[in-house]
């Protein structure tokens, strides 16, 4: 899943996760709604993100390995 477009299409254009899911294509709606209620409750991610900030980055914050 494309983080930042989903981010973008939320944030931006104001779709909702069933939307979001349709345009994506690669992902289902309660995907995309999942996710952003990670990105919600993640007090170091805020919208709109920095420019150096990676699909990797917003994954590796919002999706941590168990034990880590």
């Amino acid at each position: 899943m494309d983080y930042k477009r989903v981010l973008r299409l939320h944030f931006v254009n104001h779709l909702s996760g069933r939307e979001i899911a349709e345009s994506c294509g690669d992902c289902s709606k309660t995907t995309v709604n999942e996710f952003l209620k990670r990105f919600r409750e993640n007090p170091e991610l805020s919208y709109p993100l920095p420019a150096d900030v990676t699909n990797e980055y917003i994954e590796s914050m919002l999706y941590k390995k168990p034990g880590v």
